[in-house]
C-alpha cells in the first residue's frame, strides 16, 4: 500500500525551496506533559515550522457536552 500523506525529508526540503509557500506544523504533544510539545519545538524544529498545540490550536473548547 502506498501512502501519500507522508513525504521524505528530501521532498520536504525541495518543496520548502519551491516558489509556492509550504506551511509545516509541528504537532508534537505528550498527554502527560501538555507543555512538552512546545518545549521540544522551541528546542529544535525544521526552519520555518510553526508549533500547533493539541489543546489550544487543534481541539474545540471543553464543554459539558464533550
Amino acid at each position: 500500500m502506498d501512502f501519500t500523506t507522508i513525504i521524505s525529508a528530501a521532498d520536504t526540503a525541495a518543496r520548502l525551496r519551491a516558489a509556492a509557500p509550504l506551511v509545516l506544523l509541528d504537532c508534537r504533544f505528550d498527554l502527560a506533559d501538555p507543555g512538552a510539545g512546545e518545549a521540544a519545538w522551541r528546542a529544535g524544529h525544521i526552519p520555518g515550522a510553526l508549533h500547533a498545540d493539541l489543546d489550544r490550536d487543534l481541539s474545540a473548547p471543553v464543554t459539558p457536552a464533550t
